[in-house]
């Protein structure tokens, strides 16, 4: 057991008022469903409830200790319970959960991967490399959770604070050696990875994505750049200098930097295309000393940098040996840039992209190979960012030969309201069939040989949210199905 004197040494207190300063704890929460005696409360006040609101309740339980940020609820009951001021009531759940569990992630070697774009494939890649080079690896992210080898399901890309805590116990006693983390900006904000030190942190991109939670650029911005201010000294950064938004990342960060660049031979480490097709690509990372020579056969021209951060990553975690062997057969996430042959020589492409950004990168690398049409088939998610729609729809237009506007995930809103504002500054070249899996079999059954069809906004998503239901639904059996009734 541990007392309430020494689980709160280490959080940023205001004021407090302790009656009991010696109880053992038994627990702590933010769920007052949850509370029973000998438990501390921390209220959070979250977009949807507020457990400033539940105070009574929990003292009813016979609570131990509550923990708010909210100088009306400490001034209400700072006489009648052990009650603690801080800042910021989220990084004081974080940081008492983990002492409370004797600091569960101290023993791992912990990358965090942040951006709009790609966190899922460099995870998945950098995964990859560390199974062949026979490490005890974890990966927690939007395709779910994986212990080894084994998958597990996930409701979030980033879990809750507490399922994170019981997640690294449980690696604990596994023995893993490398925690590889997905880390979204909503994790950032809400401050559930602040417990967490992490050895090596890449970021991506950032382009407009979130904005019904952030509601400004801004804010998505600070919040990806909590994950670099919180690095030691010791560890390392990683960052795309091609984005306007790299340096900004790293303004404050006291790791070490490593920045990457597919534009720009004065910083430290330079990507130098050597080949680049729909069978693959050659490249080479280098830093003005030597070089890192990596073959790969994943499409798009974007996947050259997401494998980039894989090497620098790799590189300093010790594995500078034999990269190339180790990257080369690499294979993408499902749903990211997933190519399938179609019995009549087109190609059709699922992608994830539901960014403008996203759409964009995969529309302009798709392009570069496309032996006659490269086609889009896209749509835009229902109750999420609506000032990306017309921009996604303009982007589609200008660089697809032709597109399909269709059903994305409408959730509580009308479809064909989504495609007014998707289609709004759209001319010709265009047409809209609502039902997703009629608009992927007439894309397929018109198809021509040479032909790219980029299918983008699900990837590896088995379902539609239809109001607020989930119905199956797999982009990769309706093209599976159309293939067949194609000739050969």
């Amino acid at each position: 057991m541990i007392k309430l004197s020494e689980l709160i040494i280490n959080i940023e207190k205001i004021n407090i008022n302790l009656i009991n300063y010696d109880n053992e704890i038994l627990g702590i929460t933010d769920d007052s469903r949850e509370v029973k005696g000998g438990f501390i409360f921390v209220a959070v006040k979250g977009s949807v409830s507020d457990g400033n609101n539940y105070i009574e309740q929990v003292i009813d339980k016979g609570v131990d200790c509550v923990i708010t940020d909210q100088i009306e609820t400490y001034d209400l009951y700072k006489n009648k319970i052990n009650i603690i001021l801080v800042t910021n009531s989220r990084i004081a759940l974080s940081h008492l959960l983990n002492i409370f569990y004797n600091q569960p992630a101290e023993k791992f070697k912990i990358i965090g991967i942040t951006g709009t774009n790609g966190k899922t494939t460099v995870s998945t890649l950098l995964y990859q490399s560390l199974i062949k080079l026979n490490k005890k690896v974890t990966l927690i992210g939007t395709n779910g959770i994986w212990i080894n080898e084994s998958k597990h399901e996930a409701t979030h890309t980033t879990p809750s604070v507490k399922e994170l805590i019981k997640l690294f116990i449980q690696f604990k006693s596994l023995d893993i050696e490398y925690v590889i983390m997905e880390v979204s900006s909503h994790s950032l904000d809400q401050y559930r990875v602040a417990f967490i030190d992490f050895d090596v942190a890449i970021f991506t991109n950032l382009s407009r994505d979130h904005l019904d939670y952030h509601l400004t650029m801004d804010n998505y911005a600070k919040a990806k750049k909590m994950l670099f201010d919180g690095l030691s000294n010791k560890s390392l950064a990683i960052i795309n200098a091609d984005d306007a938004w790299g340096e900004y990342m790293i303004s404050e960060c006291k790791a070490i930097i490593n920045r990457i660049s597919k534009e720009n031979k004065s910083n430290n480490f330079y990507i130098n295309i050597l080949e680049f097709s729909s069978n693959g690509n050659k490249f080479e990372i280098e830093n003005g000393i030597n070089g890192i020579y990596i073959e790969s056969k994943l499409l798009s021209e974007f996947n050259i940098l997401n494998l980039s951060f894989v090497a620098l990553a790799l590189t300093h975690l010790g594995f500078t040996e034999n990269l190339n062997s180790i990257l080369t057969d690499l294979k993408g996430p499902e749903g990211r840039m997933e190519r399938i042959d179609l019995k009549n020589g087109a190609i059709a492409v699922v992608d994830y992209a539901h960014t403008p950004d996203a759409l964009e990168k995969a529309l302009t690398s798709l392009k570069q190979f496309t032996e006659n049409k490269l086609i889009s088939v896209f749509g835009c998610g229902g109750d999420r960012d609506k000032g990306k729609r017309p921009l996604m729809g303009e982007i589609s237009n200008k660089l697809a030969d032709f597109s399909i506007v269709t059903s994305d995930n409408p959730r509580t809103e009308v479809p064909e309201e989504i495609i007014k504002d998707i289609t709004i500054n759209m001319s010709d070249n265009y047409e809209i069939i609502i039902d997703r899996k009629k608009a992927i079999e007439k894309t397929i059954l018109s198809s021509k040989k040479g032909d790219i069809i980029l299918i983008a906004g699900k990837g590896h998503e088995k379902y539609q949210v239809l109001g607020k239901e989930k119905i199956f639904f797999d982009d990769f059996e309706e093209i599976k199905t159309a293939n067949g009734k194609l000739n050969g």
